[in-house]
């Protein structure tokens, strides 16, 4: 009986207590409203909460075992508010827990700026507020602040500012305001700074990215859209789309970077980075250098798709700000090696006239003007300074310029070859991807010092050369058997990859102190020749040569035998890719030659008699599709009597051959 006389006293005593606070809590709502240069901020719904609201955050152990817990009190006047340190609160980072990693009911700790999960008892930010004795915290999704580990909330107009940083806000009358403000706004630390001329960090690599965000920044309708959040708030996407991301990052983004209450002067793009690296499925990264070039069509583009934009010009903020179109005037030039007559002629085709067309487009590109080719005294390269309009003059609608739709065929000949030679003499000179597959020709050659002579003690290539078959041919009176013997051990030998130093060995074996013949110099050349085009094998025991590498040993002596002309004719390398005759009459001339000696076209008539008519298989081949497509079968529609039939003659001819 005692234990329950004194829960009834508790509970009339804890009801009595909650109906105090209420009426305390009425009687003060004046004294909460915070008057402001850009407008008013009321606190009245904040402090008209329920008593006896419950928290969806709460996740402590005790909690889901259905323990009771004391009712959430509420208070403003709490004694640690002065703990609060703005100068650590940087709300720029993603918002996760710093132990847990988990995006759930995370609480910033307003002492030391860190984020924590949770609110209950052995939770993290519970923990935290015991063992380093912080005690104010702030709920970033609720945005309502709790003192822990007394656990209840806390509700004080000094804080408004804290939400402001958090989530900046701006009404129309101010948006109108920042279009013509020069005013210079004060951080809490003491800075000055502009309002939108606000510095972004670099965190690794992403200064290719900043350009493009600082320059979106300041489009002044683009501006306006997105620092009012209900513009886009009521876009609704299909489940499991990510692009969304993108815009609600760039337009949290954009209010800091405009924001007049700012804690520092400059923003972190670290969540806004974040959603380019998962919308872009990283081609756009933050720890590597990218293209400024590259990344702002994407951008453009991306933002417009995830704001349900089409091909409207009004369907989207993006295309009513960036869309434009631009008339082309373009002409065909003349060749020059035409005639009066022949120029006449293709002037009056129309080929050559002028053409309009107009192509639509989010944005132009420019050409700066190239970098001086030498250096000045600091050996630095110094773009020269060119004005605007100059760079600008190829869209003036009156300036031409001469853009070849061709590629200059002869430049990329000259230098393939160049390349080459430079493969065959030095490949050192070049870069590695230039360089090509490293054959045995490539491999041998060395880069030679000035001055430096190379003398060879052996003919380069004579390693070909048997010096077994010569002895051979002396010693004829052998026996059959070990000639047989000795052919088979020389095709293994010659299947063997050697190596460089073993082929170098052997080649001053056959070459010193002998004479050579005219087929021993053909089979050097033929070797010589192949080296240039096999790719290089590390030689050594159990490596053999492909088939493919032996058919190429017969045509390098096919080649090797045919020799080679050391005069080269220059109809044979000159103007090789153009046609010399290309007029109607050349062409003509060839088609009528390629028709001599031929009989005419179309197949002949089998006719059984002179007035006979022709078959009903060449009468379809001349009706018209719409008739015949009825007789057509379509492949694989077999009926299931056809099915039947097909399967009774397959196992008919399998019953023939097996017997």
């Amino acid at each position: 009986h005692f234990y329950k006389r004194f829960n009834i006293m508790a509970s009339e005593d804890s009801k009595q207590d909650s109906v105090d606070e209420k009426d305390d809590i009425v009687k003060s709502e004046s004294e909460f409203k915070v008057n402001d240069q850009n407008g008013k901020v009321d606190t009245k719904d904040d402090l008209k909460r329920s008593i006896g609201e419950n928290d969806s955050d709460e996740e402590s152990p005790s909690y889901k075992q259905g323990i009771k817990h004391p009712k959430m009190e509420f208070t403003h006047h709490c004694p640690y508010l002065d703990t609060i340190d703005r100068g650590v609160l940087d709300f720029d980072f993603e918002k996760l827990c710093s132990v847990s990693l988990s995006r759930i009911n995370v609480y910033a700790c307003l002492i030391c700026g860190k984020y924590f999960q949770g609110r209950g008892n052995n939770t993290h930010a519970y923990t935290h507020s015991v063992s380093e004795n912080h005690r104010v915290f702030l709920n970033l999704e609720t945005k309502k602040f709790y003192c822990l580990p007394d656990n209840y909330e806390v509700i004080d107009a000094s804080l408004g500012d804290i939400l402001y940083v958090l989530n900046p806000t701006f009404t129309p009358e101010l948006i109108k305001k920042l279009e013509t403000s020069t005013r210079e706004a004060r951080a809490y630390d003491g800075t000055k700074y502009t309002p939108g001329v606000v510095g972004l960090n670099n965190i690794k690599a992403n200064d290719y990215l900043n350009v493009i965000l600082q320059a979106m920044s300041h489009v002044e309708g683009l501006r306006n859209y997105f620092l009012d959040e209900t513009n886009y708030k009521g876009i609704v996407r299909p489940p499991g789309d990510q692009s969304f991301l993108l815009v609600t990052r760039f337009g949290e983004l954009i209010r800091k970077l405009w924001n007049t209450k700012n804690f520092k002067a400059h923003v972190s793009p670290h969540e806004m980075l974040q959603a380019v690296v998962l919308c872009s499925k990283k081609k756009f990264q933050i720890t590597s250098q990218g293209d400024s070039g590259q990344f702002l069509p994407w951008f453009l583009n991306s933002l417009h798709l995830a704001l349900g934009g089409t091909k409207k010009r009004s369907s989207s903020v993006i295309y009513k700000n960036f869309l434009g179109s631009m008339k082309i005037h373009s002409k065909k030039i003349l060749p020059t090696d035409l005639d009066g007559f022949r120029a006449l002629e293709a002037q009056q085709s129309g080929e050559y006239e002028w053409k309009v067309e107009e192509s639509p487009f989010l944005f132009l590109t420019s050409e700066l003007p190239p970098p001086p080719l030498f250096k000045d005294e600091f050996h630095e390269n110094i773009i020269p300074q060119v004005s605007l309009y100059n760079i600008l003059s190829k869209f003036n609608g009156v300036t031409e310029k001469e853009y070849k739709t061709y590629k200059d065929k002869g430049v990329m000949m000259a230098s393939k070859s160049l390349i080459q030679l430079f493969r065959s003499i030095c490949p050192d000179l070049l870069h590695r991807r230039d360089r090509g597959r490293p054959t045995e020709a490539s491999v041998e050659v060395k880069r030679r010092e000035f001055g430096e002579i190379d003398v060879k003690e052996f003919v380069p290539g004579a390693e070909v050369i048997d010096v077994n078959e010569e002895e051979g041919a002396s010693d004829g009176n052998d026996s059959d058997s070990e000639g047989e013997d000795d052919l088979d051990e020389t095709k293994d030998e010659k299947d063997i990859i050697l190596s460089l130093e073993d082929k170098a060995k052997k080649a001053r074996e056959a070459t010193v102190g002998k004479i050579l013949t005219d087929e021993d110099f053909l089979k050097i050349d033929a070797a010589q020749l192949k080296k240039q085009v096999v790719g290089f094998r590390k030689g050594g025991k159990g490596k053999k040569r492909t088939a493919a590498e032996a058919d190429l040993d017969e045509e390098a002596e096919e080649a090797a035998a045919a020799g080679r002309n050391e005069l080269v004719n220059l109809e044979d390398i000159e103007m090789i890719y153009k046609k010399k005759k290309h007029d109607k009459e050349a062409r003509m001339e060839s088609i009528m030659g390629g028709r001599e000696d031929r009989e005419k076209f179309g197949g002949k008539q089998s006719k059984k008699a002179e007035g006979a008519s022709i078959t009903n298989k060449q009468k379809s081949k001349k009706k018209n599709f719409s008739m015949m497509k009825h007789k057509i079968k379509a492949k694989g529609k077999k009926s299931f009597r056809e099915k039947q039939v097909a399967l009774k003659k397959r196992l008919v001819k399998i019953a023939k051959n097996s017997h």
